[in-house]
């Protein structure tokens, strides 16, 4: 079971029949030695604000990003991903839905074991770039 400390929730996004990525903002942009830059995408979604729970962050963040709420679905399981280790939570339920993914935080430069919830989603219009 997870700790319930989660500080964020993401998407993973269709529109259309068409997986929706946002690109990570210029200034995360990692140059390499040989050249290239590793630029990274993501889900929809970001870190939850005081007294939200992660369904309304998400569709904060959705309308802030794509201009669009999003249309939710429950995932058969969730997979919990504790780097290195991955389990599946068949029980959870955040919001009345079970996320895909739960990732938990290991990276010391982040808030270690906090939790970032990653729902199915569905834009109910078409995605305008917002924020991103």
């Amino acid at each position: 079971m997870t700790d319930g400390r989660f500080t964020g929730s993401s998407s993973i996004l269709f529109w259309q029949g068409q997986l929706v990525l946002e690109i990570r903002k210029k200034h995360k942009w990692e140059p390499k030695e040989d050249g290239s830059t590793l630029i990274g995408v993501g889900g929809i979604g970001g870190t939850m604000e005081e007294g939200e729970t992660p369904v309304d962050a998400l569709q904060r963040e959705a309308i802030e990003e794509i201009g669009c709420r999003l249309k939710l679905s429950c995932a058969r399981r969730t997979v919990v991903e504790t780097p290195p280790t991955t389990r599946v939570e068949p029980d959870l339920v955040l919001d009345g839905l079970r996320p895909a993914i739960v990732w938990v935080v290991t990276d010391p430069m982040y808030d270690v074991g906090s939790q970032v919830a990653v729902f199915l989603a569905e834009a109910m219009q078409e995605p305008q770039p917002g924020d991103l």
